[in-house]
């Protein structure tokens, strides 16, 4: 059986026409089992399935006609070409497929899997992600922090200016790889958008552990993530970012626990303990502790209003 893009037509009593029951109930685990080797119509070639979250999948692909690597990220929601939720994912992707930033992983297509699963293709960048730095060396020079970080801050800024907040900063979103034409190391940011897309495809995501799913871990998540109904916009980016700066600096995130709903309480409650406290074996500079700081006040008016300002 071979996989289509959004090529669909028409909806008979919910299964697409010319395609059976069988087919369009799937189960997502087991439709990630099948696709490796398997060839889309634009010729994309599924390769290698890298990671799978509660509520994606990302598969290393080949563009073929450009003998190109992408990444395709598959989302566990079954919907069809007709469907209302489908068309504003369609139109989620188009928006966000237009934000170009040199340190944001742009997306490159879109589309729908004849099994029902939407999908979207972006650019593949090689290289480790600051995750797995922290898992290697614990923690970063402060030097090294400033680079990387202004890069990360410029990046997660244009997607503000374009409409898209991140909402789902963590260092699993942050890959760096060295530019042989520079020799420094570059920033590329990943994830924008897929708030949006689960909401658009109509994965309700109100509980601060139904976010705590999506984004992974609630080390990263603002106060206002980690409470019902409370507006989120770009200064919760800002939170975010200081959570990251803060591990990088200081070796782990501002608040740990071993029960998330602990962590959870102490991001909206409990002050961060400064990092001139925390680590009183190294020197981090006072104007960039200032600045951590700034980010991690709880009342986001007290935050830096704007990306740009940090």
């Amino acid at each position: 059986m071979q996989l289509s893009l959004a090529s669909i037509n028409s909806v008979r009593s919910g299964i697409i026409e010319g395609m059976s029951e069988e087919t369009f109930s799937i189960p997502f685990e087991d439709l990630l089992e099948s696709l490796p080797g398997r060839i889309l119509p634009k010729r994309y070639r599924i390769d290698t399935l890298l990671s799978v979250s509660p509520h994606s999948a990302i598969f290393r692909t080949f563009y073929e006609p450009l003998d190109q690597t992408v990444a395709l990220r598959l989302f566990k929601v079954r919907t069809h070409e007709g469907d209302y939720q489908y068309k504003r994912f369609l139109q989620e992707a188009k928006r966000l497929a237009a934000i170009k930033h040199p340190n944001i992983i742009k997306i490159v297509d879109y589309g729908i899997l004849e099994e029902g699963y939407p999908f979207i293709v972006t650019d593949f960048v090689k290289g480790p992600t600051l995750e797995e730095v922290l898992n290697s060396t614990n923690r970063i020079d402060a030097d090294q922090v400033v680079i990387l970080f202004s890069q990360i801050a410029k990046a997660v800024q244009h997607g503000h200016e374009n409409g898209a907040t991140h909402e789902t900063l963590k260092p699993s979103r942050i890959i760096l790889f060295d530019d042989p034409e520079t020799n420094n190391v570059v920033v590329k940011v990943t994830g924008f958008g897929l708030f949006a897309f689960h909401h658009k495809l109509g994965w309700v995501l109100k509980t601060p552990m139904e976010r705590q799913e999506l984004i992974g871990t609630p080390a990263y998540m603002s106060p206002e993530q980690c409470l019902e109904d409370k507006v989120i916009d770009g200064r919760s980016d800002v939170y975010s970012l200081g959570c990251m700066m803060y591990e990088c600096l200081g070796g782990e995130p501002p608040f740990i626990s071993n029960d998330p709903k602990d962590t959870l309480k102490k991001q909206v409650s409990q002050p961060h303990v400064p990092l001139n406290v925390l680590r009183t074996d190294i020197v981090v500079p006072k104007r960039l502790q200032s600045i951590v700081d700034k980010c991690l006040e709880k009342d986001h008016i007290r935050r830096y209003q704007f990306m740009r300002d940090l």
